[in-house]
């Protein structure tokens, strides 16, 4: 009885890695990798490139995710569907990080895209309208 549940338990676990990698090669299968600064440049300076560079950084390195196939119009639940195999271990990391920033509370209206979160990061830190003034 003991052999088969480990069995049972390494054959999930397996299961658990092997639908997390194919979960993402679908969803960035498609994708080229692009330059950060290449990706910044096609925001026409509606985020600072420090604020672009952390966040996609920290998505990539939470979800294990190049950050150069991230594109400022994927959802977050994109995110949060590739997580859940890895039960939400890069949400958990993602969300202890937006905490650590100490920005309050995230606006009524959840971020939807990595350019809205990134915008928010943006507007919502200590002298944000001096980032957006200033410009690169």
């Amino acid at each position: 009885m003991g052999f088969w549940l480990v069995a049972l338990l390494a054959a999930a676990i397996v299961s658990l890695v092997v639908l997390r990698q194919v979960s993402k090669k679908r969803a960035f299968a498609d994708r080229r990798p692009v330059p950060l600064e290449e990706i910044h440049a096609s925001l026409n300076g509606a985020l600072t490139f420090d604020i672009l560079n952390e966040v996609w950084t920290r998505l990539g390195a939470s979800y294990s995710i190049d950050p150069r196939l991230i594109r400022p119009n994927d959802p977050i639940s994109l995110f949060k569907r590739i997580d859940s195999w890895a039960l939400w271990k890069g949400t958990d990391a993602i969300d202890e990080w937006l905490r650590g920033l100490d920005l309050g509370e995230l606006p009524a209206r959840q971020p939807e895209t990595v350019y809205d979160l990134a915008a928010w990061i943006q507007s919502a830190r200590p002298g944000a309208s001096a980032l957006t003034e200033q410009g690169d």
